[in-house]
């Protein structure tokens, strides 16, 4: 009988198992959640989408808007970090909306009050990226300065720009190297209508930028040294401005009370600096001036003793001896 002709190929018996070894095994570990975001707009203009905490964190106005009832919110890890700077007296707001423009984050809106024109959008990037480069730093340590690289080189309204954006949002802290920059330059320009113009569309007029430009107009008016022309526009620009003519009054009512406070304090002065002499010409010709002069008490007492001699002196030829009369002595 003839055997069948089997193929070449190998045939296993039994159940086909499979080896696991390699494979690997499911995690239980829940996959990590992606941070909250929030679409940020400077007015109607969107900017970026930023993480929830980290705004929250870094921006005053958006952290109260989001937890009006929670000032604890304020603090980072109970440090520094976290604590709100000196932002102008907060004159930024931040209106939580729906989202917008086809986005699935919420929306908000920044906005600066009492200003015809709000900061740039590049401003307000600057701003975020910031807090992205700090959003790690946490307890003790200490934050990156929010400032440019090259202040020198960096026109003074691309540094106003910049200022305003941080004092929209409110950042902490505010960033005192830029605050500091912004007003130093202010001081040491000589003010033009144009630069006026600028600074009052861009900050209200209790903010330290608008104080500092309205005290150098009037230092400039003072001393004369805008040129008639150039005085001209100035003055053509605070007149017609209800609101930056109050902050000009108000501004030279600073000045006169301090001036007159500085006549008060150098009258004042004065007057103890004579007083002071005077009382030192007393205490020098007092009490010692009596016996040189032979008046007073010293004279008085040199009276007595040429009373008590004429006592003790006898008539005629004799003369006092210890005290006693001795004729003929």
């Amino acid at each position: 009988m003839r055997m069948p002709e089997w193929d070449e190929k190998t045939v296993f018996i039994g159940k086909k198992t499979t080896s696991t070894a390699n494979k690997p095994t499911p995690s239980t570990q829940p996959k990590p959640s992606k941070p909250a975001l929030v679409d940020v707009h400077i007015g109607e203009n969107f900017v970026a989408a930023v993480p929830k905490k980290l705004l929250t964190r870094f921006s005053a106005v958006a952290n109260d808007g989001y937890f009006p009832k929670t000032p604890e919110a304020t603090r980072v890890n109970g440090g520094p970090a976290g604590r709100p700077g000196n932002t102008d007296d907060f004159p930024g707001t931040a209106k939580l909306t729906d989202a917008r423009n086809g986005s699935s984050n919420p929306s908000i809106s920044f906005s600066l009050v009492g200003v015809s024109i709000q900061p740039s959008r590049t401003a307000m990037q600057s701003c975020i990226d910031w807090m992205d480069k700090n959003g790690a730093v946490t307890g003790d340590e200490i934050l990156d300065s929010l400032f440019v690289e090259d202040p020198d080189n960096t026109p003074l309204t691309v540094l106003m720009d910049l200022y305003a954006a941080a004092t929209c949002m409110a950042l902490r802290p505010i960033g005192h190297h830029l605050r500091n920059e912004v007003l130093d330059r202010v001081h040491e320009t000589i003010p033009e209508a144009a630069m006026m113009q600028h600074v009052h569309e861009r900050f209200r007029p209790s903010t330290y930028v608008h104080e500092q430009m309205v005290k150098v107009y009037l230092n400039c008016v003072e001393q004369e040294s805008p040129t008639e022309r150039e005085f001209k526009a100035i003055d053509d620009l605070v007149t017609s401005d209800d609101t930056l003519a109050a902050a000009s009054e108000q501004g030279k009512n600073r000045r006169e009370g301090y001036w007159a406070g500085v006549e008060r304090k150098r009258r004042a002065l004065e007057r103890e600096e004579r007083d002071a002499a005077a009382r030192q010409a007393r205490s020098d010709w007092g009490p010692s001036s009596g016996s040189s002069g032979g008046r007073g008490r010293s004279g008085g007492s040199g009276q007595a003793v040429g009373r008590s001699q004429a006592a003790n002196a006898s008539p005629g030829n004799g003369r006092g001896i210890r005290g006693r009369h001795v004729p003929g002595a």
